[in-house]
C-alpha cells in the first residue's frame, strides 16, 4: 500500500523538509529528508488495519521548525477491501511567515476563519474575522516583542507565539 503526501511549503527560507511517520501509537521516525522544492512523498507501508500518521518540518542551517498538522490514515483491515479511512487531527491548519516579521507577516488560515492577536499578558490588540485564506496582518503600530496568534476555523483552534523584531 501507499500513503501518498502533499503539503505547501510555506517558509521563506527552508533548505529542505524532513517527513516523519508514526505507527499506532508508536514514536516518531524520520522517513527522509528532501529539499526544499519538492512537495510530495510517497511511502510504502505494509501493515494492515494500522493507523500511519505523518507530519512535515522544514529546515534550514540554523533550525528546525515545529512540525506541520498531523494527518493519519488507516490502512484496510484486509489486502483486498481497498477501503481507506482518512482522520484528520483534532487541529487546523495554518501557517504564519515570516516569524520573526518586522511590521507586517502572512498569514495562511483556512477559509472564514478568525484571528486574535495578544500580548503576553493576555490582552487582545488584534480580532478579525471571515479571513480569506491568504491575509497580510499589519502590526506596525505595535512595539517589538513577543505576541500570542491565535486562529480558530470550524469550532477548532491553533495557537503561535510570534516575534515582532526591527531587523
Amino acid at each position: 500500500m501507499v500513503m501518498k503526501l502533499g503539503w505547501i511549503n510555506q517558509s521563506l527560507n527552508a533548505e529542505g523538509n524532513i517527513i516523519e511517520r508514526k505507527t499506532g501509537s508508536g514514536a516518531w521516525e524520520e522517513l527522509t529528508r528532501l529539499d526544499a522544492d519538492t512537495k510530495s512523498y510517497s511511502d510504502t507501508v505494509e501493515l494492515y488495519d494500522t493507523e500511519y500518521s505523518y507530519r512535515v518540518k522544514a529546515f534550514n542551517k540554523f533550525e528546525v521548525s515545529m512540525p506541520s498538522l498531523i494527518k493519519s490514515a488507516t490502512t484496510p483491515s484486509e489486502p483486498l477491501s481497498g477501503t481507506v479511512e482518512k482522520k484528520v487531527a483534532e487541529n487546523i491548519d495554518f501557517a504564519a511567515y515570516p516569524n520573526p516579521f518586522n511590521n507586517a507577516f502572512t498569514l495562511v488560515s483556512p477559509l472564514s476563519s478568525s484571528l486574535k492577536i495578544y500580548n503576553l499578558y493576555g490582552n487582545v490588540l488584534l480580532n478579525k474575522n471571515g479571513l480569506s485564506g491568504n491575509e497580510q496582518i499589519d502590526l506596525s503600530g505595535l512595539p517589538n516583542g513577543i505576541y500570542i496568534l491565535k486562529v480558530q476555523s470550524g469550532g477548532l483552534t491553533k495557537v503561535l507565539r510570534l516575534l515582532k523584531t526591527s531587523q
